[in-house]
Parts: C-alpha cells; sequence; structure tokens
C-alpha cells in the first residue's frame, strides 16, 4: 500500500479530533460521494474538493466521454486480489496448492475465490475532468438532484415513502402522529421527534412526532432507522456515541437527497467531534458512519421510482442553479462547438512527446492497476497480470495475449486513449520519469534486504510489543501468558510448544507476526505485510554483541554421572517395552558400555571415537514428557555401534541411535555397522564413513541412508544419492544408497508395528490350537514361514541380497 496515501489518512482523521468543522466538510463529501469506502473518500476530498463522481479514465470512455487534457489524476486504494481455493477447510493461496488442484481450477472443476490481501494506487478522475455536461449526467451533479427534492414537496414525500418501504423490508412498522401511542408507555415527550422502540409482542416500530415538516420528517426517519437497523444493546458503544452515529447518518443521506440538516445537528455533531476520544475511536466512527450511509442511499434508490419523480419535474418549476466554486470546466466547454468537443485538435511537439517517452513504463503500469515486480536484471513482471512483462532499460512492455506493446504513450493508446491525450496525460506531473524512477528504486531496499532487516528485529522486542510478556530462564525466555512459548536470543527465534507442528509455531520476527494468536494487533497474514511491518523504525534490530546465552560446559566423561548396571531398569525398560528394541541387543550394548542410565534416569546413548574413547552422547528421557539433548565436543560425529563378535560389511546411517537399534533389533543375522548423524546433518554422515574406515580399516561395501521416510527424509536422501563428493584412497567412489521404512514414518514406527503384528498373529495361534489342535500346528507353520521370509534379508559377498518381499524395503 503507497505509504503516502497512508500517511495522508491518517493525517485527514487526526484533524476531525482537532478541528470539527472537518468533520462537517467530509459528512457534506459523502453526500455528494455515496459509493466509496471512507479511505477513499478522505483521499479524492483531499486533492479535489469539488468531485461529484469519479471514474477511471477507460470507465469514462466506456461511457463516451474522454478526460480533458491537463487535468491532474486523483489517486485512490483499490484492492488487490488473490485467487484462493478450499482445500481440507482451509482457503489455501492458488499457486501455493499442488499442480493437480490447480488443473482442476482451470477445468472449472474447482470454483477459486478471490480474496483480498492488499490495495494498491490506482489513478481516478472526476466527472468535472471530463467533457460530459450536467445534461449528458444529471444524475452524477448533486445540484441538479437536490434542487428537485428540495423544490418539490411531493418528491420529499416520495423518498419518505421510499424509506417506509426500506424499513418494512426489515419488518419495521412506521407509526405517524405518534404523540397519543403508548407502546410500552413510552411515548413522544419533550424535545424529542422520534422512538424507535420494541412492544411487548416484539414488533419493531418508529415513531414520528406529529406535525413535523417534510425535511424534519425524512432527517428524523433516518435517524431512528440506524438506531433500529445498526444498533444493539450488546454494542460495545457508549449511547452518545450511538446518538452521533445516527445524527451522522441522518446528516449524510438527508444531504445527499438534497435536504439541509438543521443548526441542531451541525452543532450536536460539532460538540462531538471534540470529545472523540482518540484516533482509532474516530476511524471506527468515520468508517461505520459511511457505510451505513451507502447502504442507506442504496436501499433508499431501489424504492424511489424515478419516472414519477421525471414527471414531477416536468410539472412543477423551478430554477436550476449551477455552480463549481473550483473549476470553471463547464464554462469552458460551452464554448467549444459540437465539432471542437467531438474531437479537439492538440499540436503536439517532439519535445511533448519525448517527454512522454520519457516517462517510466513500470510507474505508468502500476498507477494504472498493475503490479510490476523485477523478475531478473531488467526485466519485470506483472504479479497482477502474468501475461505483462517489462523491459526497464528499454522502457517498453509488452502483453502476450494481446500480443501488443510499446513505450509508455504506446500503452495508454492500447487501452484506449487518443494519441494526443496520451501524450499530453504523460507529461503532466501524474508520471515519474524513467531517470527519476530509476534512481528512486536504486536507494531503496530490495525485497531480499527488506526480509534480511525484518529478520534481525529483536525478536524479543516484537513479542513484546505485541503485548507477551516473559520471564528470564537460562539462555531462554519464557512467555508469562503461554508457558510453552521460548524465546531464544541467540538464535533471535522463538518456538511455541504446545503449537509445535502448526502454521508458524516457530521462527523468525516475520513468523511470529505472521501468528495471529501472538501477534495481536501486529498480526499480518501475507508474508510481505510483515516484512513491510518489520521494516518501521517502531522495532529495534538485535544487538549480537550481547551474550544473552551462557557458554556451553565442556563435555567430560564421569562414570560418578550414571547409575550403577544393576540400577538401570528404567532406561531398560524404556528401550525394551516402549520402544519394542531386541532385549539382546540392549543387553549387549550395555555390556560393551555404550548405553548407560544417568542420574536423571535419562537413556544415555555414549559416542566412542575408533579408540574407544567417549567423546560425547545423546540423551533421551524415560519419563512421558519427551526430553532429548546432545552433549559433545567432538563436533559432527554420532552414536555408532556394532554387535558384539562381528565384523561388519555394510554401513548403515540413521537419524538417531533409537532408529538404528530399531532396524538392528528387526535384522539381527545382518554384519552391519550402525551409526546416527542426530538429525539429518550431511557432515555427520561423512564423519561416520570415515569411523568406519579407521576402526575397522577398510571401505565399507554398501552404505545406506536409513533415515525417516518423510518429505524431510526423502529429500536428504535424494541430495545425497545424486552427489559424489568424496572418493576412498582406493579411488572408489563414496556412494550413498536408499533405505527407508516401508511403513510408519521411521525404523522404530516399522518395528513397532511388525511386534504388533507378531502379537496379533500368535494370539490367533493359541486361539486355533484350542479349538482345533490338528490344524493349528499346519497353521503355525505357515504362520512363521510367512514371518520370516517377509523379514529376511542379508547381505552377502560385498553385494545386498534382496528376496521379492523386501524389494520395497530398500530403495536401491
Amino acid at each position: 500500500m503507497d505509504k503516502e496515501l497512508i500517511n495522508s489518512l491518517v493525517e485527514r482523521v487526526k484533524e476531525f479530533k482537532d478541528n470539527p468543522e472537518k468533520v462537517q466538510e467530509y459528512l457534506n463529501f459523502v453526500a455528494k460521494c455515496p459509493s466509496y469506502s471512507y479511505r477513499n473518500l478522505l483521499l479524492i476530498q483531499s486533492q479535489y474538493p469539488s468531485a461529484k463522481y469519479v471514474g477511471s479514465y477507460n470507465h469514462f470512455k466506456n461511457k463516451g466521454f474522454h478526460v480533458m487534457r491537463g487535468e491532474k489524476g486523483i489517486k485512490i486504494l483499490s484492492p488487490k486480489f488473490k485467487k484462493h481455493v478450499n482445500v481440507d477447510g482451509k482457503l489455501l493461496p492458488l499457486n501455493k496448492v499442488d499442480e493437480s488442484i490447480q488443473e482442476k481450477v482451470k477445468n472449472n472443476e474447482i470454483k477459486a475465490i478471490d480474496k483480498v490481501y492488499g490495495y494498491k494506487p490506482v489513478t481516478v478522475f472526476d466527472v468535472t475532468q471530463t467533457n460530459a455536461k450536467a445534461d449528458d449526467l444529471p444524475e452524477y451533479y448533486p445540484n441538479r438532484r437536490e434542487k428537485l427534492y428540495t423544490s418539490s414537496p411531493n418528491a420529499t414525500e416520495h423518498v419518505f415513502k421510499a424509506l417506509q418501504t426500506f424499513a418494512e423490508d426489515n419488518n419495521i412498522k412506521t407509526v405517524d402522529n405518534y404523540t397519543n401511542n403508548t407502546y410500552q408507555n413510552n411515548s413522544i415527550g419533550g424535545a424529542e421527534k422520534g422512538v424507535n422502540i420494541q412492544t411487548r409482542d416484539n414488533e419493531n416500530i418508529i415513531g414520528l412526532r406529529q406535525g413535523l415538516e417534510p425535511e424534519e420528517k425524512n432527517h428524523t426517519y433516518i435517524h431512528e432507522l440506524t438506531h433500529a437497523l445498526h444498533h444493539k444493546a450488546s454494542d460495545n458503544l457508549t449511547r452518545q456515541e450511538k446518538e452521533t452515529e445516527a445524527e451522522m447518518v441522518a446528516y449524510i443521506v438527508s444531504k445527499h437527497y438534497g435536504i439541509e440538516p438543521s443548526e441542531s445537528s451541525i452543532k450536536y455533531i460539532s460538540d462531538y467531534s471534540h470529545n472523540m476520544r482518540d484516533l482509532k475511536d474516530t476511524k471506527n466512527t468515520i468508517n461505520r458512519v459511511t457505510n451505513i450511509s451507502r447502504s442507506f442511499i442504496n436501499q433508499i434508490n431501489q424504492h424511489i421510482d424515478f419516472e414519477h419523480l421525471e414527471e414531477l419535474q416536468k410539472t412543477e418549476t423551478f430554477e436550476i442553479e449551477e455552480k463549481d466554486t473550483t473549476h470553471e470546466r463547464e464554462n469552458k466547454d460551452e464554448a467549444l462547438s459540437k465539432k471542437e468537443d467531438k474531437k479537439q485538435f492538440i499540436k503536439l511537439t517532439k519535445e511533448d512527446k519525448q517527454i512522454a517517452r520519457n516517462k517510466s513504463i513500470i510507474d505508468v503500469l502500476n498507477q494504472n492497476g498493475h503490479e510490476i515486480v523485477q523478475k531478473n536484471g531488467k526485466y519485470y513482471k506483472d504479479e497482477a497480470n502474468p501475461n505483462i512483462y517489462v523491459n526497464s532499460e528499454k522502457n517498453i512492455y509488452y502483453d502476450t495475449s494481446k500480443k501488443q506493446g510499446g513505450d509508455p504513450i504506446r500503452f495508454l493508446v492500447n487501452n484506449g486513449m487518443r494519441y494526443p491525450d496520451a501524450v499530453m496525460s504523460l507529461k503532466q506531473d501524474n508520471y515519474k520519469d524513467k531517470l527519476e524512477f530509476t534512481t528512486e528504486k536504486s536507494t531503496a531496499k530490495s525485497m531480499e534486504e527488506k526480509i534480511k532487516l525484518a529478520e534481525e528485529k529483536s525478536i524479543l522486542e516484537v513479542a513484546s510489543f505485541a503485548g507477551q510478556s516473559f520471564e528470564r530462564t537460562g539462555s531462554f525466555y519464557k512467555g508469562v501468558e503461554h508457558d510453552s512459548l521460548m524465546i531464544k536470543p541467540k538464535d533471535n527465534a522463538f518456538f511455541w510448544n504446545s503449537r509445535r507442528g502448526e502454521k508458524n509455531w516457530s521462527g523468525s520476527p516475520i513468523q511470529f507476526i505472521q501468528n495471529p494468536e501472538l501477534a495481536g494487533d501486529l498480526y499480518k497474514e501475507d508474508f510481505n505485510d510483515a516484512v513491510e511491518l518489520l521494516n518501521s523504525d517502531d522495532f529495534g534490530t538485535l544487538d549480537k554483541s550481547i551474550k544473552i546465552e551462557k557458554e556451553k560446559p565442556e563435555f567430560k566423561y564421569d562414570e560418578s554421572n550414571y547409575v550403577k548396571k544393576s540400577d538401570e531398569f528404567k532406561a531398560y525398560n524404556y528401550l525394551v517395552e516402549e520402544r519394542k528394541i531386541n532385549s539382546n541387543l540392549v543387553d549387549d550394548l550395555r555390556e560393551q558400555g555404550l548405553i548407560k542410565q544417568d542420574s536423571h534416569n535419562n537413556v544415555a546413548f555414549l559416542w566412542k571415537d575408533s579408540d574407544n574413547n567417549v567423546v560425547g552422547q545423546d540423551l533421551r528421557g524415560t519419563s512421558e514428557k519427551p526430553f532429548k539433548k546432545i552433549e559433545t565436543n567432538h563436533g559432527n560425529f554420532g552414536f555408532n555401534f556394532t554387535t558384539s563378535n562381528t565384523e561388519p560389511d555394510n554401513l548403515l546411517i540413521f537419524e538417531a541411535p533409537i532408529d538404528a537399534m530399531s532396524y538392528a533389533s528387526l535384522h539381527p543375522e545382518e554384519k552391519n555397522a550402525y551409526a546416527s548423524m542426530s538429525g539429518l546433518k550431511e557432515t555427520n554422515a561423512y564423519h561416520q564413513v570415515h569411523h568406519f574406515v579407521k576402526k575397522y580399516n577398510k571401505e565399507p561395501d554398501n552404505i545406506y541412508l536409513c533415515v525417516d521416510n518423510d518429505k524431510h527424509g526423502k529429500e536428504f536422501v535424494s541430495r545425497m544419492t545424486q552427489d559424489v563428493k568424496f572418493q576412498f584412497q582406493s579411488q572408489k567412489d563414496v556412494v550413498f544408497q536408499s533405505n527407508l521404512p516401508s511403513e510408519g514414518k521411521d525404523w522404530n514406527d516399522y518395528l513397532k508395528i511388525v511386534d504388533h503384528n507378531k502379537k496379533k498373529t500368535q494370539t490367533k495361534e493359541v486361539q486355533i490350537e484350542h479349538e482345533q489342535p490338528v490344524k493349528a500346528e499346519q497353521s503355525e507353520k505357515e504362520d512363521v514361514d510367512n514371518i520370516q521370509k517377509k523379514r529376511k534379508k542379508s547381505f552377502t559377498s560385498g553385494r545386498q541380497s534382496i528376496t521379492k518381499d523386501t524389494e520395497n524395503d530398500l530403495e536401491m
């Protein structure tokens, strides 16, 4: 969204608090141009106070009119739309979903929804800036419309009847001369002119005092109708705010139909303006009033018989007074002959054309509804229309769908403007010169620079701005409102652990701003909007010179940190009962001193180097709360083992120690060395290969990556199996192969599935044996054979021997 326009909006709203006359000016303007949002009305009013009806160049062209030469456009905000599709109950951007869904949208099998994701500046013109006259478009010249209503009592009554019909459509009954009515003992008295009540029978009524003048009657009715339709008891508005909103709506709608408001109405609005609480309340009030007024005018117009009004206009005489205090456009137009008006002659010089051609094609496109962004070097593309490309060096565009393009003049001509008008339009100050635009661009930050700056903003400060509070816990900050929210200053990152796996549960300040629950009023759904917000001076940059995190203590193996082998029952139960690891394997690794239980009841998987020294450990908690920790001074290494009395032929590398032990439990007959990377770490994988060669004094026959069967695991395998970076001393390439579990996410999942199926089969066998002893023996033999076949896998003579049953388990 254009920063200058936003600043202009803020200043206009501030004026309402400081100067009540500005409020009245705005209400008068809404009465003239009710079809626009309050933001655009403020922008139009600030740039062209006498505006009556605005539209784009092409809008007026389609009506048969053209913008007069020398006129400067009006900048307003137009919504930017992005196509979304409903996927599993969530609206997702079309360009972010699978190609299969995009294809269905293309074939109209799925309907795409346009969703507003921001606003862009566009150029419009007022009707008085065109060659259209009041006789051509009388509905857009308020003085003519207003004169019709104010000069004819019958016409004013016609508006009142339209209001009554509008109310009836909303189940509201009108009671005229209400003074003697006593619904709910609520009668009009004192200075009141009307009431809005609900009877004991839940009947909604608007009552009007007897003897009101037609103008008062209309004004009062609109006031009470605002209360009836838009003010509920549950609204978080004071009585004064409700009364003021109703009075403002009545003022605008009455003024729109030429009914002048009373002095008391103007004073009431003025008094309230002095008491507006803050900028936000002011903006909200103006926004609601504008929207309600626009809705009322649209509804009233639906119930007005315009043909009948035209008859009234013919039979009743009145003088039409037209005045434009800012522009004398119509007087100038009348001086033109019909021939000149139809096609004005404009003499163009070479200098005129050169000035027009030197305007930035990018700025011209952007000001006419396009979104030109840099693609590569001098080439740009249109985010709103993928068919449009720009060469900034040559200052030209090309539309592949229309097969046309050219310089800035040609662009306007291709979009319906006459050549002389295009040149004269470009000569104005609306558009930036190519050199000026290029200079601005070179000094402006690129999106990459903005993202970098946004990521460097202090996450702690951003979170605090959003209303979160924290308490220091060691090297982290822990959330007070959300105790699972953690801030890690060293990495300038946050983690909301109770929302792990959800969108934007962790990350940089950008992701924090994109989390609606955490960011609060700072929330921005769009990534670019979040980046722009963080680029403001409101947020400080992280001071990297401040050391917040404590230095990590050096790892030193100390036998006293672990319990006796006879007391390791928690670690043993965790591995055997919960993780289903083969008990013989657990006993073997305990005897080798590779698995221990520390004093905090964690399982410790000890890292031993080729000289059998303990250089690190993986810790895993045995309680219900998950706990993981890595301690080492050795850097890129990890847990590794070989079962006793085994000379390994192959090296199998896993993400975690549990996965390695799970695979070894499934395949006890294989001659493998097992290693863990403690994650997906390329350097660790190569270090484990080096460790194998050094420890066993030979090269492995095969190296398998036995990682998780998920997106990240597959991407890691794809990268590692495609690239060959190292060679053994024998000049043989270090080549990785893939071996992912065929079921479950990881190898421990797969082990649990096999264990479950085995127990299920054994239970079934016991039942069969009890009922049919003779057939049970045969069934048991078949089941055991099937299990053995399913699990059969062996590496022989330095090569893997793959049976048909296991072919899917091992991807070469």
